[in-house]
């Protein structure tokens, strides 16, 4: 019952925040069933921002000029500047937008990390949009209903936990009760802070756990490296991680071609091995990376996984060639931890596993809280769980 108000609470919230533009665009948007529908949605809303900001704000009405000349094409955005701080600082005047005062805004700064905060302006639609794709990567990707589930947030921005002030009562009341979550502040994080945070997540058992995973590691001392198949991944991460001397490296687990064997006290993989075609290979070649011998125990490989889900619930067909693929990619389907079993019992000895159910709405619910999971359109996650695992290699 406690979850069905959680729902409902914070359904009610997006419809006061952002009314039902919201739930339009979020339907909108989870109602895309293949690549060619989303390329024709990504179009239509990238046209329909260059048209906004050449025509509301100064800076881009300069520099958009021959975009908006040339009938917009996408390849000529890639001459446009890139917007760094110093631009942002520079052109500070130019870059509000002629109609900001017809909207919800508010000021926020970056966190300050790397220098001096910069200060930004953001607006409710602004926030519309993250919200909107924030709840469609818990809720379609994951199959996580995420305002109901137990969440841990290890947080490294003090101003985000505190909201400007001290951690009352109210706000406690607000993240514990209504919101489900534990904040954990990681901003100045002690050894004995983090042995009192396992016990308290232990204790608390959360479905998410949202933090900076790579760069608490770095900075414990661990050397930290990252792989990934995607180039616009890598790019897209390389300058931010490197400023914490974290190393991305191109490139297939499956096909490995790098010296740095046996290098590794862990491997992380978290929902990954599900991308992976050719899977046992791809085991393999992370049992070399690992260490042989971490003081007797080995090199230990973390991961998670979807399991239980139906493989042709979800498959899409292009409508052009007709390839029958998985919205997310996925080339294994896992129905629970034998499966997987199969593949790791060769060059693994698992530690421990298991696997966290997803959300589900409470079928006991009154006449009336229907009636308003309907109006709001709140749907059942769907039945994928995820399985974790904790294994260390053979000898």
């Amino acid at each position: 019952m406690m979850d069905v108000c959680r729902k409902i609470i914070s359904n009610l919230a997006l419809l006061k925040g952002y009314g039902t533009t919201f739930f339009k665009e979020y339907n909108r948007i989870a109602s895309i069933k293949d690549r060619a529908s989303l390329s024709t949605l990504q179009y239509r809303l990238l046209k329909a921002l260059v048209s906004r900001a050449y025509i509301t704000v100064p800076y881009y009405h300069s520099v958009l000029r021959d975009v908006i000349r040339e009938g917009f094409e996408t390849a000529s955005l890639e001459r446009l500047p890139i917007l760094t701080k110093n631009v942002i600082r520079k052109y500070w005047n130019e870059l509000l937008s002629n109609d900001i005062n017809s909207r919800r805004w508010y000021y926020n700064t970056s966190g300050g990390s790397t220098g001096e905060p910069l200060r930004l302006v953001q607006d409710n639609i602004y926030d519309m949009w993250g919200a909107i794709a924030y709840l469609y990567y818990y809720r379609v990707m994951l199959g996580v209903d995420e305002p109901t589930v137990k969440k841990v947030l290890l947080w490294g921005s003090e101003r985000d936990i505190f909201r400007g002030g001290k951690y009352s009562l109210k706000e406690y009341a607000k993240n514990r009760v209504i919101m489900n979550t534990v904040f954990l502040n990681t901003f100045k994080m002690t050894v004995g802070d983090m042995e009192r945070y396992v016990r308290i997540i232990n204790s608390f058992k959360p479905v998410i756990i949202r933090g900076y995973l790579l760069r608490l590691l770095r900075r414990d001392g661990f050397k930290v490296y990252g792989i990934d198949v995607s180039t616009y991944i890598i790019n897209t991460l390389i300058q931010k991680l490197q400023k914490h001397g974290i190393q991305l490296i191109y490139g297939d687990i499956s096909r490995l071609n790098v010296n740095c064997k046996g290098m590794f006290d862990a491997v992380f993989a978290l929902d990954v091995l599900e991308h992976i075609p050719n899977l046992e290979q791809a085991l393999l070649n992370i049992k070399d990376l690992l260490k042989k011998d971490l003081l007797k125990k080995g090199g230990l490989l973390i991961a998670t996984v979807p399991v239980g889900e139906n493989p042709f619930e979800r498959l899409a067909k292009c409508p052009k060639c007709g390839h029958i693929f998985h919205p997310f990619g996925y080339v294994h389907f896992f129905k629970n931890m034998n499966d997987l079993k199969v593949l790791l019992d060769h060059y693994y000895e698992i530690i421990e596993y298991g696997v966290v159910p997803p959300s589900t709405v409470s079928g006991r619910a009154s006449l009336l809280i229907r009636r308003l999971l309907k109006v709001l359109r709140i749907e059942k996650t769907q039945n994928v769980s995820t399985l974790y695992l904790i294994a260390k290699t053979r000898e």
